[in-house]
């Protein structure tokens, strides 16, 4: 079962969650805290399609190492 996507983003999900447990932030730290949510939630996002990347080579390597023991068989 899939959850459904949640209407706010991500970032803002962050900020309204640091915010209700640590309280506003001042707003020169505002920003910055702005800023660091976004290269997190990309950094994240980065990682994760490395991830997925790398699950489809090897399942490509894994086909490719099958296949020429399927031809001997023939």
């Amino acid at each position: 079962m899939t959850r459904p996507a949640p209407t706010t983003p991500l970032p803002a999900q962050i900020l309204d969650l640091l915010a209700a447990h640590y309280g506003e932030p001042r707003s020169a730290q505002a920003e910055q805290l702005r800023d660091a949510v976004a290269q997190l939630v990309g950094l994240a996002a980065r990682q994760r399609a490395m991830r997925e990347l790398i699950a489809h080579d090897d399942a490509v390597w894994d086909r490719l190492k099958v296949a020429p023991m399927q031809r001997k068989g023939r």
